[in-house]
């Protein structure tokens, strides 16, 4: 594997920071002196406080936010250097604003300490030293020189970007997928602490990482490659979707030998398709020949585990195994879309569909969200038009009946 191929994105993103400060200051210390290059990379740093890996949209949206709210700060403790009480006043102001701007969550945190560097910065510089004209300008041509550069940048590496986000995604699946295992064969109290503790964790992890990875590849310029991360990460949410639905399933398995058993046998499913997610995620890094999965059928897991012929958990054998043959067809899925198999005309359409959303910046969730609202008042308003229909839910939910698949749907398009 190459060096550049083993290099998170962080790295390669601090590189290009590295980079871009250093060559501002190289060219304006050539240019106008070396005071005139301090002051520029005094500008450039606090610009560059908001650049991370990020789409070249958002890019353009936060470091020109830290870069103006940088000079702002500078511009006003170098007006009131000469007078302490107010710069005390101001210095407090800025600070308590800087502070107020983390109500935007973790990522505003890079913007709001922009000001507070620029602040300490500027107050560096002995009173008088230095003209105001002369801070304000080269403070300012150091920080648009940098917002440039890190537009720059940010199209540069936005396709690494997008395959190590996509990568990111993969492993957090199967991260979930023996988080998921875990929790299944260890026995004792303590160690289902642990194990669950690990779950939540994993599904916290993997919603961030498919979060970023859809903030990548659905906004992507479309193209082959673009429409292949977009049929995989749709691959690896619905991996997600079955994963969560099933424990529903397991849970009505119970506790005795047999029980343990069968559980045992799904979490050997269960890590075997974790290995190859992770498999996959290598290969989508590595740009290497993608290696066939290994063909497990999931009715075999289950072939040697006595159950008695009266037993009511046989009737739940097919469906987990059903559950785990799904889970096995998307991770095969993806290998075939890495060795570049078509996504198939229902799934393709699928793709496409998020992408168009995510170019025309409509919020998919909030929809969502408003239909998962409506939905429960629609279907009892339904129910009770229908007095029949009320009868066959209350069937349903007395049955013992396979549960509602979440992303169900996505996973019956081939």
């Amino acid at each position: 594997m190459p060096v550049v191929h083993r290099l998170p994105a962080y790295l390669l993103n601090g590189i290009a920071v590295a980079l871009g400060i250093g060559i501002i200051q190289l060219l304006v210390v050539a240019t106008a002196g070396p005071q005139a290059g301090a002051l520029a990379m005094s500008g450039a740093v606090c610009a560059s406080l908001a650049d991370v890996p990020n789409t070249v949209h958002r890019t353009a949206q936060r470091v020109p936010a830290a870069a103006l709210l940088g000079w702002l700060a500078a511009l006003v403790v170098a007006l009131l250097q000469a007078h302490p009480v107010a710069l005390g006043l101001a210095v407090a102001v800025i600070v308590f604003v800087a502070m107020m701007t983390m109500a935007w969550g973790a990522r505003a945190g890079a913007v709001s300490f922009a000001p507070i560097l620029a602040l300490v910065f500027t107050m560096a510089t002995p009173p008088g030293k230095v003209p105001l004209a002369t801070l304000a300008v080269w403070h300012a041509a150091g920080a648009l020189a940098y917002v440039g550069w890190s537009l720059l940048a940010a199209s540069v590496l936005q396709r690494r970007y997008r395959t190590l986000a996509l990568c990111e995604a993969l492993r957090a699946t199967a991260a979930l997928l023996r988080a998921r295992a875990g929790l299944l064969t260890d026995p004792g109290q303590a160690a289902d602490a642990v194990a669950i503790r690990n779950w939540i964790q994993g599904e916290a992890v993997l919603a961030e990482h498919l979060q970023g990875a859809r903030d990548f590849v659905f906004t992507a310029p479309d193209s082959a490659r673009a429409r292949r991360d977009s049929a995989i990460l749709l691959r690896a949410i619905d991996l997600r979707d079955m994963l969560l639905a099933s424990r529903l399933d397991l849970e009505l398995l119970g506790n005795d030998a047999s029980a343990r058993r069968l559980l045992d046998r799904a979490a050997e499913g269960l890590n075997q398709i974790a290995s190859q997610l992770d498999a996959a995620a290598s290969t989508l890094r590595s740009d290497a020949p993608p290696v066939a999965p290994a063909d497990d059928d999931a009715d075999r897991w289950f072939e040697h585990v006595p159950l008695a012929a009266d037993d009511s958990r046989t009737r739940l054998l097919p469906l987990i195994a059903s559950r785990l043959r799904g889970l096995a067809a998307d991770a095969a899925r993806i290998h075939a879309l890495l060795r570049g198999e078509p996504a198939g005309r229902r799934f393709a359409a699928c793709c496409r569909s998020w992408r168009q959303r995510a170019a025309a910046g409509r919020s998919a969730g909030h929809r969502c969200a408003a239909m998962a609202a409506a939905a429960p008042a629609d279907d009892a308003a339904r129910r009770a038009a229908d007095p029949s229909r009320c009868r066959r839910h209350l069937h349903r939910k007395r049955g013992l009946k396979a549960p509602l698949r979440v992303g169900a749907g996505m996973s019956t398009i081939a």
